[in-house]
């Protein structure tokens, strides 16, 4: 099977029917990613569109690492 995104590409064989691949996204947006599985000569695609946002960076509100002693 091979599992890409556009940027990224992972390529590996199993003999089993269940598998388990992790793919890091490319920064944020929508990201299309395509699982193509081939077997006994026939070759399957699926592709599905995955929104991805970045985390908040939040300030902290107060500063419990400064001394003002």
């Amino acid at each position: 099977y091979t599992l890409t995104n556009g940027t990224s590409t992972t390529s590996a064989s199993t003999t089993t029917a269940n598998f388990s691949q992790n793919l890091t996204a490319a920064g944020s947006g929508s990201q299309s990613f395509t699982l193509t599985v081939s077997a006994n000569g026939q070759i399957s695609q699926a592709t599905t569109s995955v929104t991805v946002t970045n985390s908040p960076d939040y300030q902290p509100l107060v500063d419990l690492y400064t001394s003002t002693g």
